[in-house]
């Protein structure tokens, strides 16, 4: 038990160095898996491919990769990234408010901006970004009922989530880089070897994942296999952002190899690294954290403000189609919000805000009982994505 608890604090201390570092350059460039490789088993909006042909049937997956040009001005790419995708970051990816600006353009900018810093620097905060805007933003996009087909904003959408899949891994000489994680099957082959990855989970619903490698190229195969830590499983800050999680920093979850605790913790750039020899059927798994986060807008000196919240579960954002003016959310109450799915298996939370800003004592004001689904499911010209916070 002590070996195991000196394991996991040296686990949190090589992490933290990572999310407060600046962005750093790679030896070699990183390459995503080509978009056609990968299928993705689902019948929803999860299913990005078909989320994307529903929009624009003829669209075609756009290749990100790292030109000689653009790895000599490496510094360029970086404050391209912080003068645009960084500073107009919004809560759900896009830019500016989640509901009365169309997000898809900036969304889909902003993706291929962090896909390309990815394979630039393997910095685990751009697949965050990715991750947030593919689950938010982008689907919220081409699964709108309010605006007209065809638009500039959700072509560009529909673009950029037929180029995704083919993002959720990447790879060097070393091994394999999971950056996010949907139900698919995956073919991977470079120069060093080859497999098929097979992605049994729930999400972005539900906390587990498992990966299982097949086909291998050799019979005892070593390579690194690098699993992204998400922010909102660990809350560490990330970078450029204008918000973030509320409470305490955590170790990352345990992960597993074939059934046993991986107990050699090793962070690179906000991966976890499972370094072995590999064999066909060898699987990875993994719970992480799936309960409702708080996030809080950050001042000019990155200090977080009281005032609004915004909340989160996984990487969904949840969010109301209503506005409540006079109501407001309170912290206290936060252990109460309920999750749960509807008879179609769409998730939403259940809370109370509280309609008197004047009332000091939450038991003093009147309970307002709301509804909060995913951001991606939302479709009004008019909601709540922040919500006012009693200070």
């Amino acid at each position: 038990m002590k070996i195991r608890i000196i394991l996991f604090l040296l686990f949190l201390l090589a992490s933290m160095p990572q999310c407060a570092s600046a962005q750093t350059r790679l030896k070699a460039p990183l390459q995503f898996v080509s978009p056609d490789s990968v299928v993705i088993w689902g019948q929803d909006l999860t299913n990005l491919r078909g989320a994307a042909m529903s929009m624009l049937v003829d669209a075609t997956p756009r290749t990100v990769e790292v030109t000689k040009s653009q790895w000599k001005n490496f510094d360029v790419a970086v404050n391209n990234f912080k003068e645009t995708a960084a500073k107009q970051f919004s809560i759900v990816g896009g830019a500016g408010d989640s509901f009365a600006i169309p997000q898809g353009a900036a969304a889909a900018v902003a993706l291929y901006q962090n896909a390309l810093l990815l394979l630039m620097t393997g910095d685990a905060r751009r697949a965050d970004d990715m991750e947030r805007l593919v689950f938010n933003a982008l689907l919220h996009t081409v699964a709108d009922t309010i605006h007209p087909r065809g638009t500039k904003d959700r072509l560009m959408a529909s673009e950029a989530l037929l180029s995704a899949p083919g993002m959720m891994y990447c790879t060097d000489k070393e091994g394999i880089y999971a950056n996010f994680f949907l139900n698919s099957t995956t073919r991977i082959a470079t120069e060093q070897f080859s497999m098929i990855v097979d992605q049994n989970t729930e999400m972005p619903y539900g906390e587990r994942v498992k990966f299982r490698f097949l086909g291998l190229s050799k019979k005892h195969l070593p390579f690194k296999f690098r699993l992204r830590m998400p922010l909102w499983a660990t809350r560490h800050p990330s970078d450029g952002q204008n918000f973030c999680y509320a409470g305490k920093e955590r170790t990352a979850p345990m992960v597993y190899v074939n059934g046993h605790e991986w107990e050699q913790p090793t962070i690179e750039r906000g991966y976890l690294v499972v370094e072995r020899e590999w064999r066909s059927g060898d699987e990875v798994f993994v719970d992480f954290p799936f309960d409702v986060q708080l996030l809080r807008r950050l001042d000019a000196e990155g200090k977080a403000q009281r005032g609004e919240v915004a909340l989160q579960v996984g990487p969904l954002v949840y969010v109301c189609p209503e506005k409540y003016e006079t109501a407001y959310f309170s912290e206290s109450a936060a252990k109460d919000i309920v999750g749960k799915f509807n008879d179609y298996g769409v998730p939403y939370l259940s809370f109370n805000l509280y309609d008197a800003t004047d009332v000091p004592a939450d038991a003093s004001a009147r309970p307002v009982p709301v509804i909060a689904v995913p951001y991606m499911l939302c479709s009004t010209a008019d909601g709540t994505a922040w919500w006012r916070e009693c200070k």
